[in-house]
């Protein structure tokens, strides 16, 4: 058999390459192949040396390990990734975020062929992100007489709870005023069989997609390719050699210490499992799903120890469950007295309140809690700040902006990036300097390395030698 083979087509000529490789187990040969196409310009006789040239080609890569599959689409290697993902243990945050890109991705590329996937390809798939239209900011809000309503159909909020399968904290905001998605909203409704408008004002604002954003759609493109790549499944990743659009890094805000203190001074009037949790989120850096996370096994009061190990997370397919921290690493730490003070005052509140639910309360072993045991919900915490802000007239409060806090603390108090890395639980101190770069006192760090080089070149030179 020919490793060459010519045919004529109605488009003219098209040429069959295959490979041997000897035969498999079962005594079959295998065989790579491939079509090839002619420039159409060619004369024939042209054509049969190009052919032949790109044969040995093929045939080179083929030997030295490069194996194509001309078949598998994009889409589908995608999903062999993902699986293959969860099976060696990668975070399901990661995984759940991955599969929601695809969403948009797989209608674009996930038809072509890996092989087929070239920088052009992805170029127009960013461009096209850029342009569109998304209702991102999609909420409603209740009506003013919400409450009114609800009352005269006879509910109460527990009842409404129970009959749309709503949680009690989302039946809350709905109660104080607060918008939900506009999903939550439906699902409301129609459980009550009221049509959405009769109680909600839905708002829709439509907005193109951030360069952040398309930048997560090529960073998932590009992992995926590169599996591919490193499989020997393509040539090389064309996500490497696209032109996604440049990152725009914003710098972490943090609390200034005159906010910090307004946000502490409003802590003492609140329920003491709250205010014990904004301590926690303030002294320790830690991320919420972190601190959520902790037991009381973590903390050793006599010395002021707290372990870090877990993370309290909560996902639409999950529901509430347990995962490593971020980067899965375990770091310990030391509160202050002032902390321990709190916690202190909280566990008994939390001993009491165990004994008046007596057989209802559930023996998890988590620090923070709902009143019968079970953790306390991670979006819970964000609902309960945004009442508390609007309280105290505080500005907006994130739980993730205490983290930057503390990061902002130790940097500007001279700890070294190695320490703070370690005590935010970055597994690199390139993080560290990466996210907290514009805090670093640059000026400041170029005049000591000045100095610590004319220490040696000019012995112990005064400040009046050094141009700064």
């Amino acid at each position: 058999m020919s490793n060459i083979v010519p045919r004529e087509g109605k488009n003219g000529v098209a040429y069959r390459f295959t490979v041997c490789l000897g035969k498999d187990s079962e005594g079959k040969q295998i065989r790579r192949t491939k079509t090839w196409h002619p420039e159409p310009n060619m004369t024939r006789r042209q054509a049969d040396k190009a052919a032949e040239k790109e044969y040995y080609d093929f045939e080179r890569r083929i030997r030295y390990g490069f194996a194509p599959d001309a078949r598998i689409t994009f889409e589908e290697y995608a999903e062999t990734v993902l699986t293959r993902m969860e099976a060696e243990g990668k975070k399901h945050k990661s995984v759940l975020s991955y599969r929601n890109l695809l969403k948009r991705i797989n209608p674009a590329i996930g038809f072509m062929r890996l092989t087929e996937i070239r920088p052009a390809h992805l170029n127009e798939f960013y461009n096209m992100l850029a342009k569109t239209q998304t209702s991102g900011s999609d909420f409603a809000t209740p009506i003013p007489t919400f409450k009114d309503e609800l009352k005269r159909l006879g509910y109460t909020q527990k009842a409404l709870a129970e009959a749309s399968g709503l949680s009690k904290t989302t039946i809350e905001k709905l109660y104080a005023g607060n918008r939900v998605a506009t999903d939550t909203a439906k699902k409301l409704c129609s459980s009550l069989g009221i049509p959405p408008e009769k109680f909600f004002c839905i708002h829709t604002e439509s907005r193109t997609l951030s360069y952040s954003t398309i930048l997560r759609y090529h960073q998932c493109i590009r992992a995926i390719l590169g599996r591919a790549e490193k499989e020997m499944l393509v040539e090389y990743n064309a996500a490497e050699r696209a032109s996604p659009p440049s990152p725009h890094r914003q710098e972490a805000e943090s609390y200034t210490p005159e906010e910090v203190q307004a946000i502490v001074a409003a802590l003492k009037s609140e329920p003491i499992k709250w205010a014990a949790i904004v301590h926690m989120l303030a002294a320790t850096g830690g991320r919420r799903g972190e601190v959520l996370g902790l037991m009381w096994t973590d903390l050793d009061f006599s010395t002021g120890s707290l372990t870090i190990s877990r993370a309290l997370l909560y996902s639409p397919d999950r529901g509430l469950y347990v995962d490593d921290t971020k980067t899965r690493n375990i770091r310990h730490l030391y509160i202050g007295a002032e902390t321990l003070n709190v916690l202190t005052e909280y566990r008994n509140w939390q001993d009491e309140t165990k004994r008046k639910m007596g057989d209802q309360w559930q023996q998890t072993g988590y620090i923070f809690t709902r009143e019968d045991g079970r953790p306390v919900h991670p979006d819970s915490l964000n609902t309960w700040l945004d009442k508390f802000a609007a309280r105290h007239n505080l500005p907006h409060i994130n739980p993730h902006k205490f983290r930057h806090t503390a990061a902002s603390i130790l940097i500007r108090n001279n700890v070294d990036p190695r320490t703070a890395a370690t005590h935010l639980g970055h597994t690199r101190t390139s993080t560290t300097l990466d996210i907290y770069s514009h805090i670093y006192d640059k000026d400041s760090a170029e005049a000591a390395a000045s100095r610590t080089i004319a220490s040696v070149v000019y012995a112990t030179p005064s400040d009046d030698d050094l141009p700064f």
